[in-house]
């Protein structure tokens, strides 16, 4: 649990001093007198790109959404990049015109709902990433708040399979571990009897042992 919470703890410090340094750049733009465009986040894609790519990061992408009509020339924007299958850094490209079939709506998204209404670091998953990397994550994000309010949601993914490597431990025989979230859901499992994806029912688990993770971290709800 230590380790699960410390490696959330990592992305949740990266993605706050992230979401800080936009909302300070957001601010700047308003106390101008100036309703902030696209032009004005231009200087964020590099320090996404430079906190993805520090050493230690334990993200396999990052990025923001704009809160629905906060840019003077975008009712939606989306800067998102993630890694790869050769592990380079990739642009993700998602369709945010209203008016075609394949519109990605994220302001209806359980990650960005999650923080825009609670107003506070939030964790989501595990989900099946459809149209990204087709695989089980689970999404950090945070409020990106400005003198006028919510501007955006800042968010971080990982892959839920990086958490099985805190549950095995080949050094000394232990019982079978499972990693879930507060609905239950798999994140991850040291057994191959309970799948990531799989939701257990409360009478399953009704005698195992438990120890909680996150907390202090994300809304109490949303302990793992």
């Amino acid at each position: 649990a230590a380790a699960v919470s410390g490696h959330i703890e990592a992305i949740v410090g990266e993605l706050s001093a992230f979401a800080a340094a936009t909302g300070s750049l957001l601010t700047a733009v308003e106390h101008a007198g100036r309703v902030p465009s696209q032009e004005d986040l231009a200087t964020i894609r590099g320090d996404l790109q430079a906190r993805l790519q520090h050493r230690d990061q334990p993200m396999d992408g990052m990025g923001m959404a704009t809160t629905a009509n906060y840019l003077s020339d975008s009712a939606y924007w989306l800067e998102w990049w993630r890694y790869g299958a050769r592990g380079e850094l990739e642009f993700v490209a998602h369709s945010l015109n209203p008016n075609r079939d394949s519109f990605y709506d994220y302001s209806s998204r359980r990650w960005y709902v999650s923080a825009a209404v609670s107003g506070r670091t939030t964790v989501t998953g595990p989900y099946v990433d459809v149209g990204g990397t087709n695989s089980y994550t689970v999404t950090v994000s945070v409020p990106v708040i400005t003198g006028r309010g919510l501007a955006a949601v800042a968010g971080a993914d990982i892959a839920a399979a990086r958490f099985e490597r805190f549950l095995v431990n080949s050094g000394r025989s232990i019982r079978p571990v499972v990693l879930v979230n507060s609905d239950l859901r798999v994140i991850a499992s040291s057994t191959l009897d309970h799948l990531p994806g799989d939701v257990l029912l409360a009478s399953v688990t009704r005698d195992w042992c438990r120890v909680s993770a996150l907390e202090g971290l994300v809304a109490p709800m949303e302990t793992w």
